[in-house]
């Protein structure tokens, strides 16, 4: 991931994209905001 972002928008992210669990699990790839890891979002595994 190239750059960085202000912690206000981070912050604005997190609070839209945490009532959409629906679009997340029909992803394929889910992107950390912060650090810009990737990973699947129906592997369990990745989230513990």
């Amino acid at each position: 991931m190239k750059g960085t972002y202000l912690p206000d928008l981070i912050e604005q992210a997190q609070k839209v994209t945490f009532f959409c669990k629906k679009d997340i699990l029909a992803s394929t790839v889910c992107t950390c905001f912060y650090c810009g890891y990737q990973c699947d979002p129906h592997k369990k595994d990745d989230f513990e």
